[in-house]
């Protein structure tokens, strides 16, 4: 998304599962998922939809008096939500956390960096390539790539 990021057509969104295949180890066939962009629109949007459940609508509402601005539109996006920018995850290997940045104006700075340790982050594309580390047994973690088929407009 390059000069004008507000109410651009989002294309398909793809993440990456990481998942544990080592059976000797506590975390066998456990593992997360981290998503390279994802559509977000204004929090009040997503609160007053009528698709989104109860549980979903009160953990949104706590974020929002947290102070988060934006949530993730839902794919398939059937309301018609208007992307207002997008959300990308970072992945730290050190701490193990999976940081989340919003991208909303052209101009926005995503920071690459580890809110708690200061090491530089990883695109879902980097920890698909570079892999990522078991963090109890060290062994690679499988890796499978997914796409949505729904776009946001």
């Amino acid at each position: 998304m390059t000069d004008n990021i507000k109410n651009h057509k989002l294309m398909a969104t793809r993440g990456n599962e990481f998942v544990c295949k080592n059976n000797q180890c506590v975390n066998f066939n456990t593992g997360f998922t981290i998503y390279a962009q994802w559509p977000i629109t204004d929090i009040d949007d997503i609160i007053n939809s009528q698709a989104i459940p109860e549980d979903q609508k009160q953990y949104l509402i706590k974020s929002k008096e947290s102070g988060k601005k934006y949530a993730l539109i839902p794919l398939p996006n059937e309301e018609g939500f208007v992307a207002k920018g997008k959300r990308v995850q970072l992945f730290c290997e050190k701490d193990f956390i999976i940081w989340e940045r919003d991208i909303v104006e052209s101009g926005d700075i995503r920071n690459n960096y580890c809110d708690k340790c200061k090491q530089r982050l990883k695109t879902s594309e980097e920890a698909r390539i570079d892999g990522i580390e078991c963090p109890s047994c060290g062994k690679t973690l499988q890796c499978n790539s997914w796409f949505s088929q729904d776009c946001a407009n």
